[in-house]
Formats: C-alpha cells, sequence, structure tokens
C-alpha cells in the first residue's frame, strides 16, 4: 500500500462502549463536524445473547442539539445499521450527508430480555478541509 489515510480522516467515540441489558435508547456524544466534509459511523458489538440495536442519526445547528432532528432517509449511505445476534463482533457501518455541523448517534434496543452486550459507536471524519489532520489525544 502506498497511500496514506492516517492523514485524512479523524475518528471519535460516537456512543461510548456500554454494557446494555434492557429497551432503551443510549444516547450518544454530540459530534461537531467542523473542518469536515464526510462522515461515516461505524458500530461493533460483542456478546449478544437478544435484542436488536438498531442507529439513530439526529443532526442540528446548536452545539447543545436543542434543535435535533432525525437525519433524513435520503442522507443516510447504505441503511441505519442493526446489530443483532447474528452480527456478533461484524463491524458495520452508515454514512451521513448532513449540512448541519452538529451530529449525535444513538443505539435503540429493543426485544432485550438480557441483552448483556458491550456495543460502541465510533465516528470517522473524512475530507478534512485542511490537512493533515490534528493529531487526537
Amino acid at each position: 500500500m502506498e497511500m496514506d489515510l492516517h492523514h485524512r480522516i479523524k475518528g471519535e467515540a460516537a456512543v461510548d462502549f456500554t454494557s446494555i441489558s434492557t429497551d432503551t435508547t443510549t444516547q450518544g456524544n454530540i459530534l461537531d463536524t467542523k473542518g469536515y466534509e464526510s462522515l461515516d459511523l461505524m458500530g461493533i458489538a460483542t456478546g449478544i445473547s437478544d435484542g436488536e440495536y438498531t442507529l439513530k442519526v439526529e443532526e442540528g445547528d446548536e452545539s447543545d442539539l436543542g434543535d435535533a432532528q432525525d437525519v433524513p432517509a435520503d442522507n443516510i449511505l447504505g441503511s441505519l445499521f442493526q446489530i443483532d445476534e447474528y452480527k456478533d463482533n461484524s463491524p458495520l457501518r452508515t454514512g451521513v450527508i448532513s449540512k448541519k455541523r452538529y451530529i449525535r448517534a444513538s443505539l435503540v434496543s429493543t426485544n432485550t430480555d438480557t441483552g448483556v452486550v458491550i456495543i460502541g459507536v465510533i465516528a470517522v471524519f473524512g475530507h478534512p478541509k485542511t490537512m493533515p489532520t490534528q493529531e487526537q489525544v
């Protein structure tokens, strides 16, 4: 391989890795997209005994997402991924197109009895307006 991806993307926790064992919405972190032109959300889970865990993506211009609205279906690349027992340890991804500055990914869990899942979502920002991207701590 001869191409450099390292200086062209930035990773950030969209939904912190956690254990989910009830039907709930696990709200993620607010992501500031300033300086980037593209975003992919990548999820992975392990230890799934039951339930479905579906990605929800909101957008807005207020830093606290007080104006949050679901990203329109036409602006979702692929589909909102759903993790279940058949996708244990399988990375899944969803692309997002948005003209809004702030994005929040959440996981909506349904049909969980025991769940006992460790699940998280990573945001991968691409097409930076300036390169190389700043090193993340």
